[in-house]
């Protein structure tokens, strides 16, 4: 929780975390903020909502990528973790004419389902979920209920015809576990994603690291 600002004297000179007096206004520098090798991890603040993310948005690739990079410099930081989810609906081919259409309003969907601190994004090949400060096990139970819940929605397809039933592959990587970089992420949740594939789909296929 944020300090209250002192009622008193403003030439009153205030504390760091470390102890150490500073004036107001005064700011530590980058380098003071940096854990120290062999040093304790930094206290790792709670999830909270992107900023700059809408709620309810999907953000586009780019915008996704540029998020998962900063969130490993982040955990990097504070020696935090998190899941990288890439997910692929089954039914929508390449050709699929409503690929599109179907993917946004899946991804729009995932957006609900999730924490407003979690960032869900369009890729090229699928939708990517960024679950933070969650574990492999927890993560596993959310992605489950993912493909339920999408599972049991009807969403449209051809004019004049009945609701599609869509079902998801997902490929699961944590955080440092798989990688920490976005391109080592990225590159291992696409492996285990077309593992889920090559498996049949609508299925879930994880990362070994607990």
């Amino acid at each position: 929780m944020p300090s209250a600002r002192p009622d008193s004297d403003p030439r009153v000179a205030l504390a760091d975390p470390d102890g150490e007096a500073r004036r107001p206004g005064r700011r530590r520098p980058p380098s003071a903020l940096a854990a120290e090798p062999g040093a304790p991890a930094m206290s790792t603040p709670k999830p909270e909502p992107r900023r700059g993310v809408m709620p309810g948005e999907v953000l586009d690739e780019e915008t996704f990528r540029h998020l998962l990079s900063l969130e490993a410099n982040r955990a990097t930081r504070y020696r935090d973790f998190f899941v990288l989810c890439l997910l692929q609906p089954d039914q929508i081919g390449p050709k699929d004419q409503t690929a599109d259409m179907l993917g946004q309003r899946i991804a729009s969907k995932i957006v609900e389902l999730v924490r407003a601190s979690d960032v869900v994004g369009r890729l090229g090949d699928g939708i990517g979920v960024l679950l933070l400060q969650t574990g492999t096990s927890d993560a596993l139970r959310v992605t489950e209920r993912l493909r339920s819940e999408i599972g049991n929605v009807r969403f449209p397809g051809e004019p004049a015809g009945p609701g599609r039933i869509i079902t998801l592959s997902v490929g699961e990587v944590c955080f440092p576990g798989d990688g920490h970089s976005e391109i080592s992420l990225l590159s291992r949740a696409r492996a285990r994603l077309q593992e889920a594939v090559r498996s049949g789909g609508n299925r879930v296929v994880l990362t070994d690291h607990g």
